[in-house]
């Protein structure tokens, strides 16, 4: 069932849906501090392309988080792989 909550993101209030409110308000509190942190804070009004800049930096936040979590997968693969070649055979 989906759960409605407010939220205040640069300055805007918006109503959101999903299944966990607690999610939607660390998420809006995410995009909020991004904002803020590429615009600055909100007292002027927004254009396109700030909203673009801020999207841009949550969306190259989100690669580098994708490319770390991948580097650690291989990490991990390649302990295992080591630790598997120690075992002794099991014929």
């Amino acid at each position: 069932m989906n759960k409605k909550r407010e939220v205040r993101i640069y300055g805007s209030v918006y109503n959101l849906k999903g299944e966990d409110p607690e999610r939607m308000e660390r998420v809006a509190e995410y995009v909020d501090h991004i904002m803020r942190e590429v615009l600055g804070d909100p007292g002027k009004s927004l254009a396109t392309r700030d909203a673009v800049l801020a999207a841009l930096n949550i969306a190259e936040r989100w690669f580098e988080g994708e490319d770390e979590e991948k580097k650690i997968i291989n990490e991990l693969n390649q302990r295992a792989d080591e630790i598997l070649n120690l075992l002794p055979d099991r014929e």
